[in-house]
């Protein structure tokens, strides 16, 4: 016979509820002790990952917090939380007074705190920055929160975390906007871009231009330009012969040989030039593309 905890199974049956009201950023930790009752967690953890996969919306009537409400934090320099929302404080279940002060990392589960770490150390180099990154939030013993939660710093350094859906005002991220929401997104006949080629080599010149700048996703892109995930893809396929990122990274590694070849910078500073903020990212790209290391280009120049 299965036993589990009281709170293990009001957990189930919150998440069940949860997904379908679409509310789907909700997850069950394993116990890794109760066999069945991790095979139930696994199962109903792949439910929200389906779903969420599919972009399936559902109306949503949670009595505490809508599935496209914003979620933010606002941090001081040290990370330390300085205000939360009320809609982030409900999914939480936290005090959203009693918060103020607390060290962001310690509402993070151990996975996300290794992460956050690793992404602070490797955004120092850049001020301001500004970046996206998955994140999974303790609300109890097993329960988790997750969505994907954009990172920006401000002009008075206080760090502003937010989930940005359905906001008003667009993002400027590194010199370029990017509207909030694929309900903003006006597509190219309507903004008279003209041919679908002259759009897609319009966007390769964009990538080429911030190519010392993290990889914009495909999926920003979209929002950026007009034009949808699928036509993006089939005209950079059909212009270049690669998928966008594929071309971003080849070019990015391209600048990087050229860049070893041609001076002085060392390996990571050739690495921070063209995006990459860990070298064993970028050691592992570069040698897949033209199979040597890095360091092996620069002792032959």
């Amino acid at each position: 016979m299965c036993r589990i905890e009281k709170e293990q199974f009001d957990n189930i049956c919150r998440v069940l509820q949860e997904i379908s009201l679409g509310n789907l950023g909700y997850r069950l930790r394993h116990s890794n002790v109760h066999d069945y009752y991790d095979i139930l967690v696994t199962h109903i953890n792949l439910i929200g990952e389906i779903r969420k996969s599919n972009h399936l919306e559902f109306a949503p009537q949670h009595k505490r917090v809508s599935a496209r409400e914003v979620l933010e934090f606002y941090l001081t320099p040290n990370y330390r939380i300085k205000k939360v929302n009320d809609a982030t404080a409900k999914i939480l279940e936290k005090d959203a007074a009693k918060l103020i002060g607390f060290p962001f990392d310690q509402l993070l589960n151990k996975e996300s705190r290794k992460n956050w770490k690793h992404l602070k150390r490797d955004y120092r180099h850049y001020q301001p920055f500004s970046f996206g990154t998955q994140l999974y939030f303790k609300i109890n013993k097993w329960l988790r929160f997750t969505c994907f939660w954009y990172v920006t710093q401000l002009p008075d350094k206080t760090i502003h975390i937010s989930t940005l859906e359905n906001k008003p005002e667009p993002r400027t991220t590194k010199g370029y906007n990017l509207p909030l929401s694929i309900n903003s997104v006006v597509y190219p006949e309507d903004k008279h871009l003209g041919t679908e080629e002259k759009l897609i080599n319009d966007i390769a010149t964009f990538i080429e231009e911030h190519m010392d700048e993290p990889l914009i996703s495909s999926k920003a892109l979209t929002r950026f330009f007009g034009i949808s995930e699928k036509k993006l893809i089939h005209g950079f396929k059909r212009v270049y012969g690669k998928t966008p990122y594929t071309y971003a990274l080849a070019k990015r590694l391209q600048r990087a040989r050229q860049l070893l070849q041609t001076t002085n910078k060392s390996v990571e500073e050739v690495a921070h030039s063209i995006g990459y903020f860990g070298k064993s990212g970028f050691y592992t790209a570069f040698k897949k593309q033209f199979g040597i290391t890095p360091g092996q280009v620069k002792k032959q120049n």
